[in-house]
């Protein structure tokens, strides 16, 4: 008879070792991609700092250049709210049809991060503090790097059935994401 053992008849030892491999492994699916050590405001799971950096943490290690495509949308889509969802995916649909209408020009949004205040990319990011806006939104204020360069965003979080949701991000310079979309 030839297959494979199923896992209880595995010997003891080798079914310890299967466990932690295991538990590792899901670990690494609750905390941020891109840091090595979790933020502590990020362990808390369904605050907005949580999902704030559940966001962030896909979207440094994704880093794509400006308006992200349908992939990483995809990637990013259980972090955000459904009007930001069709917010992103209309000017997706928008800036492909003025490329075909315009081979010759530069698509619209192509350059930089479009989740940042100045468009860099950032290597690390901290959660800062909780900034109360409404009883339905909280503001979670969020330290970016870029080699030397820090700056400062605000990621809006909405509360909705799902939970805290990034719905909208303010940059430093009196700016929201949604007023750089089309």
């Amino acid at each position: 008879m030839t297959g494979t053992l199923p896992l209880y008849r595995l010997p003891p030892a080798l079914l310890a070792l299967a466990l932690v491999v295991l538990t590792l492994i899901s670990a690494c699916v609750t905390e941020p991609l891109a840091q090595p050590e979790a933020d502590p405001a990020c362990r808390e799971p369904h605050s907005p700092e949580f999902v704030a950096c559940q966001f962030y943490g896909r979207y440094l290690t994704l880093r794509p250049e400006g308006l992200p495509g349908e992939t990483a949308l995809e990637v990013l889509n259980p972090f955000i709210t459904e009007s930001l969802d069709a917010l992103l995916y209309n000017t997706l649909v928008a800036r492909d049809a003025w490329q075909r209408d315009h081979p010759d020009r530069p698509p619209l949004l192509a350059e930089g991060a479009l989740f940042t205040g100045p468009a860099l990319h950032p290597d690390h990011f901290v959660v800062l503090g909780r900034v109360p806006i409404s009883t339905r939104h909280v503001g979670v204020e969020i330290g970016l790097s870029h080699g030397d360069r820090q700056w400062r965003d605000i990621a809006i979080m909405a509360l909705t059935d799902d939970g805290f949701l990034l719905d909208d991000v303010y940059f430093g310079d009196d700016s929201y994401l949604r007023d750089r979309l089309p």
